[in-house]
């Protein structure tokens, strides 16, 4: 009994210690049995706090455009003004949304990880498109008035 104890010991050891040695890459590994997609934790917790860090930087540089938008729209005219204001807005409330997903990707499982990650990544890209193309635009009205 005392024997089988042992190799269960050091055949769990063996393959911890394999699975430590699989070379640093942070690429999910297939799991034979389930087909389900398994990450190492270190991983996981690099990876989570690599992106999450990321996020919150493009998320604040998207507040400060905004912020710069709405001082740049205090010198337009209220035409100009009252064209903006709504779309302000409108892109005020995606940020926060997209803030309140960034707390959901925070605390998700590892099996929705991926794919919250994916959505906030493309919700990012949309807003920060959104916010250039409302700057160039305000620009050029700006300039044209």
């Amino acid at each position: 009994m005392r024997m089988r104890y042992v190799l269960l010991i050091v055949a769990a050891l063996t393959l911890l210690l394999a699975a430590g040695c699989g070379g640093g890459d942070k690429e999910p590994a297939e799991n034979a049995t389930e087909g389900k997609v398994l990450f190492k934790s270190e991983d996981v917790q690099v990876d989570r706090a690599d992106v999450e860090k990321e996020y919150h930087e493009q998320l604040a540089a998207m507040e400060e455009k905004l912020k710069n938008i709405k001082e740049e729209m205090k010198d337009a005219s209220e035409q100009v003004s009252a064209t903006y204001e709504e779309q302000v807005a409108e892109l005020e409330e995606s940020l926060n949304s997209t803030k309140s997903k960034l707390d959901e990707l925070k605390t998700s499982a590892a099996e929705s990880y991926e794919s919250l990650k994916t959505e906030m990544k493309d919700n990012l890209d949309k807003l920060s498109k959104s916010i250039d193309e409302m700057t160039e635009n305000l620009k050029k009205e700006m300039s044209s008035s």
